[in-house]
This record gives structure tokens, sequence and C-alpha cells, in this order.
């Protein structure tokens, strides 16, 4: 646009391609639409890992975004923990730790009343890991624990993964457990209390309802 002149330059950045935008959109419509056919039809024509590789490749030799824009966008951090995250899990249902943790969750929740005890904690234990690790992470942590527990008071194992997709997307007082918190955090010039006078409530009616 005419009404603005750049001042200084922008690092890694690149005038919008209005022209691909539509492209762009189809492509993503495409591979979302497959995605929707497929639960309805029950057949998997097409996983989402590969389809979205497929897209993304076809983003790049359509013109939509240039090769390095696309390695550039990749968060090798983030990736680099949810792979360590499910290496520990597997180590610790290994090596019997996982067992001995379950049970630390097991003998309370008998006491206090079995198995809402037992999401209610789970619940409160994957939330705090999520805070401080990717959501990711904290699910991988937590289910072999959680399995081991749900197993020994007879829980639906549906409800244990429930419990632990509720907890592990909640993230709401630390500006380090997603993105998202991390970018408005910045932005905003915010301070910690900032987010957790209103995190905290927050969290407390989803731990709450989670339970």
């Amino acid at each position: 646009s005419n009404a603005f002149s750049l001042i200084s330059e922008v690092p890694a950045s690149t005038p919008v391609n209005v022209s691909r935008m539509w492209l762009a959109i189809a492509l993503f419509g495409v591979m979302i639409g497959i995605q929707i056919a497929q639960s309805f039809v029950g057949e998997e024509w097409i996983n989402l890992w590969t389809a979205s590789l497929l897209t993304t490749s076809l983003m790049v030799l359509t013109r939509c975004m240039t090769w390095e824009q696309a390695k550039s966008s990749m968060d090798w951090t983030v990736y680099l923990t949810i792979a360590s995250a499910f290496g520990v899990s597997q180590a610790i249902s290994n090596t019997g730790v996982a067992e001995n943790i379950a049970w630390l969750f097991i003998q309370p929740s008998i006491a206090i009343g079995g198995e809402a005890a037992l999401l209610s904690s789970l619940y409160v234990i994957t939330a705090l890991l999520s805070e401080i690790l990717t959501n990711n992470a904290a699910a991988a942590l937590m289910y072999p624990i959680a399995q081991i527990a749900g197993e020994a008071l007879g829980v639906d194992p549906q409800r244990i993964g429930f419990t632990l997709m509720l907890g592990a997307s909640s993230s709401f007082i630390s500006p380090f457990g997603y993105q998202t918190n991390l970018m408005i955090f910045n932005a905003g010039s915010l301070k910690f209390w900032d987010l957790a006078r209103i995190g905290i409530p927050f969290q407390l009616w989803m731990w709450f309802g989670a339970t």
C-alpha cells in the first residue's frame, strides 16, 4: 500500500503474495475436506501427516511460499521437546517408574473416593506439567502413569484419555506453556501476574468441570 513507507528492514519478512491466496486456500481446503470425508466413511485414504507434507510440497511447487519460508517456519525445539518426552515416557514405563508413581495416585484416590479423586489429581498434575512443557510432552509423560492407575481402579480408559487431553490443553497461567501465550506476553509487555490473575480462576473452573 502506498499509505505506508518502509523505514527499516523487518528480518525474515517478505511481501504478502496475494496472487496465490486462493490457491493456498484451495489446497488447504482440500486437505481438511479429505480428512473430514474420511471420518464420515470410516476409511482412511491418507493420514493427516502425509496429507500435510503433500499439501506443503504443493504450496512450495506452486510458489505460495518459498522453500526458505517453509524451513524457517519449523520450530525444531518444540519437536525435540515432544520427541524427548515420548522417549522419557517409554523409559519410565519400561523401568517400572510409572507403576511406582501411579501408586502415589492410586492409594490416596482409594482413600478419598476412587474414580473422581483419581481423575481430579491426574488433571492437576497434567495441567501443571503443561504450564512448563508443551501440551504433547505433558500428555506423553503422564499417559503411562495414568494408564496403570486407571487399570488398578477400573476406570474407563476413555475417561482417562479425556482427563489428560483437557489437562494438557489448559496452560492458562504461564506464558511458557503455549506459543500463543508467549506471543501475547511479549507483544503486550505483560507481567507473569497479568496472565496468572485470569488464568488461575479459569484453571480452577476447568479443574472442577473436567472432574
